[in-house]
C-alpha cells in the first residue's frame, strides 16, 4: 500500500507541476515540500483511539477507531446524527462516543 500511495503522489505531483509549466499564474494545487510522518510504536498496553466528525447541511457523522500497540484493531463505530450542528460540536460529540468505545472495550 505503500508504494500504492507514493505512486499516487508521484502522479499527483506531475500533473500539479506540469499545471504549474502551463499555467504559471495561479498558485501550485500541492504543496512543495512534503512531510513524511511515520506511525510509532506504542508502548505495550497503550492504545491509540482516533476519532473524526464531519458535518453537512442537515447532520453531521463521526467514526472512532482503537488501536492497540501493534496497529492491531480492537473496536470501533461509526454514526449519524440529523440536524444541524456546528463543527467543534460534531468533534465534541464524536469524541464523547470514543470515550465510550473506550470504556466498552475496558481501553480506560
Amino acid at each position: 500500500q505503500v508504494d500504492k500511495a507514493q505512486s499516487i503522489w508521484e502522479k499527483a505531483s506531475n500533473l500539479s507541476n506540469e499545471f504549474r509549466i502551463y499555467n504559471p499564474v495561479n498558485p501550485p494545487i500541492l504543496a512543495q515540500i512534503r512531510d513524511t510522518k511515520k506511525w510509532e510504536r506504542l508502548s505495550k498496553g497503550i492504545f491509540r483511539i482516533n476519532f473524526d466528525a464531519t458535518v453537512n447541511d442537515n447532520r453531521m457523522g463521526y467514526g472512532v477507531i482503537i488501536r492497540d500497540e501493534d496497529g492491531f484493531v480492537l473496536g470501533g463505530g461509526e454514526d449519524f446524527n440529523e440536524g444541524r450542528f456546528f463543527v467543534l460540536e460534531a468533534e465534541c460529540i464524536a469524541l464523547e462516543r470514543s470515550i465510550e468505545v473506550a470504556d466498552k472495550f475496558w481501553v480506560m
